[in-house]
């Protein structure tokens, strides 16, 4: 036996392909490759040229498990609102058939190209492409296809955010405008009261006030 402490698990830094955050919980992704997703979402990255392995799934799951233990917080991401999307190029039989064997998982295709991953409590699916992405070698040219199938989402979600913007920026300038217009009311009734000590008239402190002797009047009581 070897005993080995503070043994390094990798020679860099754990780095994830692609990240895929729901800002807004509630928000709907019609596009099938989303459907699955939850808050948090992993996006294990294949080359054309690169078979999905076995290992290449435990390094995954694992990334997940790390992600979801790395906060300030316990429970800050919930288990249950992580998920994992894996894309190759081919089918990974291998993988697939060890799952079923070791982890009792099994395989099912519910769109074209897109198989869930079932029997886990993390939420897994497998992507297989072929046409579009089939030239891209580097994560970078996966994220600019990403953003080309989320297009539509993406772009909803920015008019969401623009009118709930403007919303919330009506609502604040009203708060403001009423904090504003308290302030001044109390430094004029302030002035009035100093005015009327000084001995000036209504009529007086009206001209100097911009008001009238009725609005004096209803200050002063």
């Amino acid at each position: 036996m070897e005993l080995q402490e503070e043994y390094l698990l990798s020679k860099k830094p754990p780095q994830i392909d692609v990240l895929i955050i729901k800002k807004r919980k509630d928000a709907m992704i019609r596009k099938t490759i989303g459907r699955i997703f939850r808050q948090h979402n992993i996006v294990e990255y294949k080359a054309p040229d690169d078979n999905l392995s076995v290992n290449d799934f435990y390094k995954a799951y694992g990334y997940a498990c790390f992600y979801q233990s790395n906060t300030n917080r316990i429970r800050e991401i919930e288990p249950t609102e992580n998920t994992i999307t894996f894309v190759c190029n081919r089918y990974p039989r291998e993988m697939v058939k060890h799952l079923k064997e070791v982890r009792g998982m099994r395989a099912e295709q519910h769109y074209k190209g897109i198989y869930y991953l079932k029997g886990d409590a993390v939420p897994m699916q497998l992507l297989i492409t072929r046409a579009n992405w089939k030239e891209m070698e580097v994560e970078e040219e996966m994220c600019d296809a990403l953003r080309e199938l989320f297009a539509d989402e993406l772009e909803r979600e920015k008019e969401k955010a623009r009118i709930s913007g403007h919303a919330q920026g009506r609502e604040e300038g009203r708060a403001q405008g009423h904090k504003e217009g308290r302030a001044e009311g109390l430094e004029l009734a302030k002035r009035i009261f100093r005015l009327s000590e000084e001995g000036k008239t209504e009529k007086e402190i009206a001209e100097k006030c911009d008001m009238t002797m009725e609005q004096v009047r209803e200050i002063l009581g």
